[in-house]
């Protein structure tokens, strides 16, 4: 598990016909990811979501907030880590099939884990297809194309978005219309509730749009490995984020694909825009940490992701199993509740539930910080 989130191993010279990269790690693959985890704790720190700006609560129907863009920049940035790592393993001699192998056990990890944090949200065996799930199986299945050529996986990514909508256009739901797809009335959801829920699969349908993002990152990630300036880099990936951010926001319009960005299901016009983003910011640190003095520049943003896993299971495990389940002292008033009301009758009913959630996620900064401290130490003693 601990290696899930650092796929990168020591630099050799040769990549196929390419030079490799002079870093072990490039910090704005892993800004991206510990920016993304953050804004996740701040959204766990709080029970309710009176207290968070509305671009951090959850978004109406066809909307994107902030809140919408995490997840598909942690998989943007695990799709470029993909490709970084195949890269390193081939210059190491390592075969393909052993580089599966690894890849496979951290998907497994992953799903494991993933199966292990939905029983404890909601405090009974649940064997479902959640995020950590999905992010498993997709893992696996990128970095099975990660040793292509990068304009297959871009067809590939591109293809899949475009089979995805087509599929929901082009299909009939019970009750509705061919493709009907709104809140209450779309395939997708008919497929998670009566084919694939009784099976424990409900959400596996997501892997489709999941595995473009991620093959999207690993496009990002063979760039790196091209000789050109860093500033050229950065332009490329802000110049493709743009173009997918045009082109999701295109792809809602009736006179186009006609599909509302719906996290909930992962539309191809969300996909789309989201990954467009998230690799904007991906070629603004580029831009700005990629070069001298940017590891410490991005310090805050690389503690969380010195592991991707503990970063985004630990918070929910500890507010499932120990925040939401015990209870205050002599009272009947859960830990979290009493810890909130506390601290709002010390500093007053806004800025306490802000204190609150700021000592949340200072926690978690720390404890990640023990984490990469003792990865930091054991590449230099190795």
């Amino acid at each position: 598990m601990a290696h899930i989130a650092e796929p990168y191993g020591p630099p050799r010279p040769v990549f196929v016909s390419k030079t490799a990269p002079d870093q072990v790690r490039f910090v704005s693959i892993d800004a991206l990811k510990g920016l993304a985890i953050l804004f996740l704790w701040v959204v766990y720190a709080f029970p309710g979501t009176d207290s968070l700006p509305d671009q951090l609560k959850p978004s109406a129907w066809g909307q994107v907030h902030l809140v919408n863009l995490l997840v598909p920049a942690i998989l943007l940035a695990l799709g470029a880590g993909i490709a970084l790592s195949a890269g390193f393993a081939a210059s190491n001699g390592e075969t393909f099939l052993r580089f599966l192998n690894r890849a496979l056990k951290r998907s497994l990890c992953l799903i494991f884990i993933g199966i292990l944090l939905d029983s404890a949200v909601e405090l009974r065996p649940v064997v479902q297809v959640g995020a950590l799930q999905l992010m498993g199986l997709c893992y696996f299945l990128t970095a099975v194309f990660s040793r292509t050529p990068v304009w297959l996986r871009a067809a590939l990514a591109e293809g899949l978005l475009l089979a995805y909508w087509a599929w929901i256009r082009l299909s009939v739901v019970p009750g509705g219309k061919i493709g009907t797809f709104n809140e209450h009335t779309n395939i997708v959801r008919h497929m998670n509730e009566r084919v694939l829920a009784p099976y424990g699969l409900r959400g596996l349908i997501a892997v489709v749009p999941v595995l473009s993002v991620m093959l999207t990152g690993t496009m990002a990630g063979s760039a790196y490995w091209e000789e050109l300036p860093r500033v050229k880099r950065a332009l490329a990936f802000i110049g493709a984020g743009a173009i997918m951010v045009a082109l999701g926001w295109v792809c809602t319009m009736p006179w186009a694909l006609d599909m509302p960005m719906v996290q909930a299901y992962w539309t191809s016009s969300y996909a789309l825009f989201a990954t467009g983003i998230s690799a904007c910011v991906l070629g603004l640190f580029t831009l700005l940490l990629d070069g001298y003095g940017g590891r410490i520049a991005a310090f805050l943003f690389l503690v969380p992701a010195s592991s991707v896993v503990l970063g985004i299971a630990g918070p929910l495990f500890l507010k499932s199993m120990v925040l939401q389940t015990w209870r205050m002292p002599g009272s009947n008033e859960s830990l979290e509740g009493g810890l909130v009301r506390l601290s709002m009758d010390q500093f007053g009913p806004v800025a306490g539930r802000w204190v609150y959630g700021a000592a949340f996620v200072v926690l978690w900064w720390v404890i990640l910080a023990v984490v990469y401290s003792r990865r930091n130490r054991s590449r230099e003693e190795s």
